[in-house]
Formats: structure tokens, C-alpha cells, sequence
């Protein structure tokens, strides 16, 4: 199979491009941006891009968020939090940076879980099993190792 876009050979039963990280499917455009409305086709994502886009729809529950959206923005999330703790340690150690941090990751970390939920097929209210011990360890195995749904769900096209 070869790619549209790059023109690279990709073995039959690839979904991306391992050159340009294009999508190798037919699947039809969606919007990814609740503030712009922009319209893109639904490819890998970059660690940049998957920053971009959890900024741009830190407050949006709607549509849904890939593997790779999910696990570069959690890095992101994690990456964010050093500086935090530098800085609250130089300043005197009331922790507000860490505050703020935290405020943040829950706020936008929130959105991106439903979003990623909803990308195979589960509604946002799953979410609820998290504050039962272990059964919080199952669905963190989900999110991380699930497969998107191939074809359009009740959430939003692929």
C-alpha cells in the first residue's frame, strides 16, 4: 500500500504512514478545533500537534482524541509539572506554581479522558469508575492501550 501524500510503500494492514504519518484510510474529514472550527483529516499525531490541539479544546468534551493525542498530552502534562516544582522550591515552597499546574492538568486532563473515551465508543460517565480502587488501573489500561473505532460512532466521525 502506498501513501497518497509521501508516496512511501506501507505494509497492507498499516493505518498511518510510517514516513508522514498520513492516514492510509478513506475515512471522511472532521472538525478538531471547538474554538476555530478547522477542518483536517484524521492522521498521527506529533507531540507538538497533540499539545496544540489539547489547548485548543482544554474546555471541549465534544468529538474525540487519539491514542496518541492522549498519551503526548499526558507527557506534556507530566513535562509542565517539573518546572512547577522548581519554581515553588526557589520561591519559598508555598506550592501555588504546583497549584496552578494542577488546576490546569485536572481542568484540561478531564476534557481530553472524555474526549479519548469517546473515541471508542464509551461515554464520558465512564469516567465515574476511576474513584473505584483498581478498577481505576482497568480503565487507565484502556485509554493508554484501546484501539480507536475504525468507522463513525454516536461521538463523532473518526
Amino acid at each position: 500500500m502506498f501513501c497518497s501524500q509521501c508516496g512511501s510503500a506501507n505494509d497492507s494492514y498499516a493505518s498511518f504512514c510510517k514516513e508522514c504519518g498520513e492516514s492510509l484510510t478513506d475515512y471522511p474529514q472532521v472538525a478538531n478545533s471547538f474554538f476555530t472550527g478547522e477542518v483536517t483529516s484524521r492522521k498521527m499525531v506529533s507531540f507538538k500537534e497533540a499539545i496544540r490541539l489539547g489547548l485548543e479544546n482544554c474546555l471541549n468534551s465534544n468529538g474525540r482524541a487519539t491514542r496518541a493525542e492522549y498519551l503526548w498530552y499526558q507527557l506534556f502534562l507530566c513535562v509542565l509539572l517539573i518546572p512547577a516544582l522548581i519554581g515553588d522550591a526557589i520561591f519559598g515552597g508555598f506550592g501555588i506554581l504546583t497549584l496552578l499546574w494542577f488546576l490546569f492538568a485536572v481542568a484540561s486532563g478531564f476534557m481530553l479522558t472524555v474526549r479519548r473515551l469517546h473515541d471508542f465508543g464509551r461515554s464520558g460517565w465512564t469516567m465515574l469508575w476511576a474513584i473505584v480502587p483498581f478498577v481505576e488501573l482497568i480503565l487507565m489500561g484502556f485509554l493508554v492501550f484501546k484501539r480507536s473505532d475504525k468507522g463513525t460512532n454516536k461521538y463523532d466521525l473518526p
